[in-house]
């Protein structure tokens, strides 16, 4: 791949032309017509917003749009990753470079894009393909990104305000119009393809994939959705709540709940994309209540968070995220206190099942005097408390009746089950083993069991099991 430096001016002055059509001329509608001026194809700041999407976006581009080229590498180096370091290096959006590959070569999307062409690749963005003929040396699809990009940002920096006849406010017949170049972006265009139709079919892809796009958005108003959890109200360890937060779009472009088009969510913050203690240790995204919300609405951002399980202050931070784009409008945050685990209804636990995990053990399979065997329970979390393996409130099956015996089955000792799952939460299922072994004493035994959350209370039902040793 080539190094990004400095050029010097290549020949002088290239004129760029289509390789070989890319399609028949597209007729604008009547809307696109009032919107169309030769003369202002675009604007400066659009034309140079490097953060229009990410190398994820440029990847994601492709790929949606059944492009070629999302699969495409040469040199060691993918198609997206030399777009995206190509826009990085000089300065262009890439969604200039989307337009150029398309009304160069039709690369992006039709029929061209869909399969591998020595020649479009070869001449991608038409760079040194001049009315002359073509400047072999600039050929390969890393030479034409690396140089077609590099021109732009050339014409765009000195040809568009250096004296010459590109200036801003110069005038030129172009294929018999009279252009006058309204800002630099549209210089850097004509002088890039010095024709009509070639640049109509470039100002049509790059507003058709909102190439003069930007997203922003500013905090309307946040708060708890349901449930406790703000504003001085402690949470419980594993209760469920939900919080929200609404945003105005101050920007010129829709979003989305879907990722099919410019999709926006609420991501975790500082850092970005961190796991969170409410979303359940994971990086989760809130989502947009609303289908799609146009600039100047608000649009709704849900979280559902449960408690962690230990207690303590947090701040939790978020801010909205433009997919493949970034970082948008401000840092929002809620401020929590979860205390210690209590007793009372907030643990409760229904049975799902119990049995033998392995080996006999109950209900008229007899064990002999030291056979191994497990004793499991399946049980539903009816709370609103999360039930933890580890920690200061693990949950566990305890020997009841009395609580806490020593049981000739586990050799005399106290020995608890331990839950097999990290975290059981509200309406979910844990399970339980205890490994056993048959007493050398022959006869039948019922075994009792309860949970227990660690330093807090019993709870749920009695599990018991007939045991008979023979």
């Amino acid at each position: 791949m080539l190094k990004y430096l400095n050029r010097q001016i290549v020949l002088g002055l290239i004129l760029l032309i289509l390789v070989v059509p890319v399609a028949t001329l597209i007729k604008p509608s009547k809307a696109e017509a009032s919107s169309y001026n030769p003369s202002a194809l675009c604007t400066d700041g659009a034309f140079i917003n490097v953060n229009t999407i990410d190398y994820a976006g440029v990847q994601y581009w492709l790929s949606q749009r059944g492009s070629y080229l999302a699969n495409y590498s040469v040199g060691g180096y993918t198609a997206a990753q030399l777009i995206y370091n190509a826009s990085r290096a000089y300065g262009i959006n890439p969604i200039v470079i989307f337009a150029t590959l398309q009304k160069e070569q039709g690369l992006i999307v039709g029929t061209y894009s869909k399969g591998f062409d020595q020649t479009r690749f070869d001449w991608a963005m038409g760079y040194g393909y001049t009315d002359s003929g073509p400047l072999p040396q600039y050929a390969g699809f890393a030479t034409q990104i690396d140089y077609g990009t590099w021109q732009l940002r050339q014409n765009f920096n000195t040809w568009a305000q250096n004296g010459s006849v590109w200036n801003v406010g110069k005038s030129m017949s172009i294929d018999g119009q009279t252009i006058t170049f309204a800002n630099r972006c549209t210089s850097s265009l004509y002088r890039y393809t010095p024709h009509l139709h070639g640049n109509y079919l470039f100002w049509y892809y790059y507003n058709a994939w909102s190439g003069e796009g930007y997203f922003n958005a500013a905090l309307v108003a946040q708060g708890p959705y349901s449930g406790p959890g703000v504003y001085g109200t402690a949470l419980l360890p594993g209760q469920p709540f939900t919080v929200w937060a609404s945003f105005q779009n101050t920007g010129n472009t829709t979003w989305t709940f879907d990722d099919t088009i410019t999709p926006v969510h609420l991501g975790t913050w500082a850092p970005a994309d961190r796991s969170s203690a409410f979303l359940r240790g994971q990086n989760l995204r809130g989502y947009m209540i609303q289908d799609t919300v146009a600039p100047g609405e608000v649009g709704t951002f849900v979280y559902d968070f449960v408690a962690p399980g230990q207690a303590g202050n947090y701040c939790e931070r978020f801010r909205l995220v433009a997919e493949y784009v970034g970082r948008i409008g401000q840092e929002i945050s809620w401020n929590y206190t979860v205390s210690k685990a209590q007793a009372g209804s907030q643990l409760a636990a229904q049975n799902i099942s119990q049995g033998p995990a392995g080996g006999p053990a109950s209900y008229g399979v007899p064990l002999a005097g030291g056979q191994s065997a497990t004793i499991s329970v399946a049980a539903l979390n009816t709370g609103r408390q999360t039930w933890f393996r580890d920690g200061a409130n693990a949950t566990y099956l305890g020997s009841y009746e009395p609580r806490d015996r020593g049981s000739m089955f586990t050799g005399g000792q106290n020995l608890r089950g331990r839950l097999n799952q990290g975290a059981v939460y509200p309406g979910q299922i844990g399970t339980f083993d205890i490994p056993i072994t048959g007493p050398l004493q022959a006869g039948d035994f019922v075994e009792h069991y309860r949970l227990v959350m660690n330093g807090v209370a019993w709870f749920g039902p009695d599990f018991s099991w007939l045991l008979q040793v023979r």
